[in-house]
């Protein structure tokens, strides 16, 4: 954006605000299938260390190696899905702000981000109603 060509600081500020948001939102997918993927951890940790026992210390580390079959495929899976769920928001993200940036004027800007919320907003939308139509299930602990 040259300098002096957008004069309206309340549209960057709002602008800024959506980035933010947007990377709040991959984050916190992320977040949620590490933490997937944690709880299985320590459950395998539990039950092959200290046969289910809750005051048992857990190793602050543990090796690939060290991990069942099971967990390693788990892992390897986790991986692969999180690559393929984040991958696409990471890049929807990038390029709503590429198109913001690229926009000739002031009114386009306004018009992308008009756009950008309103999807959003459609895919809470839908989501909200798939929650509310399959009880929530799977669907309540995805923030994306």
């Amino acid at each position: 954006v040259a300098a002096g060509t957008d004069i309206d600081p309340n549209l960057w500020t709002s602008i800024r605000l959506w980035q933010s948001y947007a990377e709040q939102r991959l984050v916190a997918r992320q977040n949620e299938m590490q933490k997937e993927f944690q709880e299985k951890l320590v459950e395998f940790l539990k039950n092959d260390l200290g046969d289910g026992d809750e005051e048992l210390e857990l190793p602050s580390a543990i090796g690939f190696q060290d991990l069942s079959p099971e967990l390693q495929n788990e892992l390897a899976d986790l991986q692969k899905r999180m690559t393929s769920e984040l991958k696409p928001l990471l890049l929807e993200q990038t390029l709503s702000m590429q198109k913001i940036l690229e926009a000739n004027d002031h009114d386009d800007r306004v018009e992308l981000m008009r756009y950008f919320v309103d999807a959003e907003r459609k895919r809470l939308q839908a989501k909200k109603t798939l929650k509310s139509m399959f009880g929530g299930g799977a669907l309540a602990d995805e923030d994306s």
